[in-house]
């Protein structure tokens, strides 16, 4: 058992998206938000990335909610960190949904971090950008009717 107890603690890249209720004041929204800032200052944890995607239609309605406010962090740390921070979004009242993912197993902190500096947002497209530009122009032709 002492083998276990000495061996080293790897950092680990994880990422969690969460969703808090539409309705939530901005107050309850920064202590939720500090809340996991603490979480990860506690823990030696480092957030590599934090992004707002902002109001979003959900899939299916949750707690008596159509919408969420969707928030996803990438983050360095050990594996403590993850379940305290998923035990605290199943107690905090305004978290409807949360779902944590490991990126990475065994990664070295300092190049991560600057790394993570050039990375574009992980943000999901807007459904309205999802349809593309259309292929026919209003009386229906191609839109190369110079061509013709």
């Amino acid at each position: 058992m002492s083998i276990v107890a000495n061996r080293p603690r790897t950092t680990r890249e994880y990422e969690t998206v969460f969703i808090l209720r539409p309705d939530i004041l901005e107050e309850d929204k920064t202590k939720v938000l500090d809340r996991i800032q603490g979480i990860m200052d506690r823990l030696s944890g480092h957030i590599l990335k934090s992004e707002e995607w902002g109001k979003r239609k959900l899939a299916y309605r949750i707690k008596k909610n159509s919408h969420g406010l969707y928030y996803y962090y990438r983050y360095l740390g050990f594996s403590d960190l993850v379940g305290e921070l998923e035990r605290n979004m199943r107690i905090l009242d305004p978290v409807l949904k949360y779902m944590t993912l490991k990126l990475e197993d065994d990664v070295d902190p300092e190049a991560r971090k600057a790394q993570a500096l050039n990375e574009p947002s992980r943000a999901p497209k807007d459904e309205a950008a999802d349809t593309g530009s259309n292929d026919a122009d209003e009386d229906g032709d191609d839109l190369n009717d110079a061509e013709d």
